[in-house]
């Protein structure tokens, strides 16, 4: 397939797209009601805040915000690549979109899916993204010409 880095340029964009704005999403309802909104999603339940002791409500609150601002930035970043070297089928872009966007997915799938935290339909976006955007890439990356 000729276009095959173009189709995986596109892939990596809504990637990106999904996890700057996931991440934009998350900071923004952590602002506004702390790590209980988060603590709620991931229990399945209403965790009222009164159920944490004051330092661990602290201490995740902040550790959900710092994580929040790494998804808003790897997504922008994925974009990036995508689109100033992917779409001209770049090694370079090639190699690091997808160790960027494979090793942030590995992490989801090891660490909150594997064990339950969100189940595989909510958390399945990124990761088909990410296989099908690999998918693309790496038949590119064999079978076109390719700038350095």
């Amino acid at each position: 397939m000729k276009h095959s880095h173009k189709i995986a340029t596109v892939i990596w964009v809504l990637w990106g797209i999904l996890h700057a704005a996931g991440g934009a999403f998350l900071l923004y309802n952590l602002l506004g009601t702390g790590a209980a909104f988060i603590l709620s999603r991931f229990s399945g339940t209403d965790v009222p805040a009164s159920s944490f002791p004051a330092e661990i409500y602290d201490i995740a609150g902040a550790i959900y915000s710092q994580h929040a601002w790494n998804l808003i930035w790897i997504g922008l970043l994925g974009i990036a690549v995508a689109v100033l070297l992917n779409w001209r089928n770049s090694k370079l872009g090639f190699w690091f979109n997808l160790a960027l966007i494979s090793s942030a997915d590995m992490g989801q799938v090891l660490f909150l899916q594997v064990p339950g935290h969100i189940g595989w339909v909510d958390g399945s976006a990124g990761p088909i993204l990410w296989i099908s955007g690999a998918i693309f890439a790496v038949h590119a990356y064999l079978n076109n010409a390719r700038t350095s």
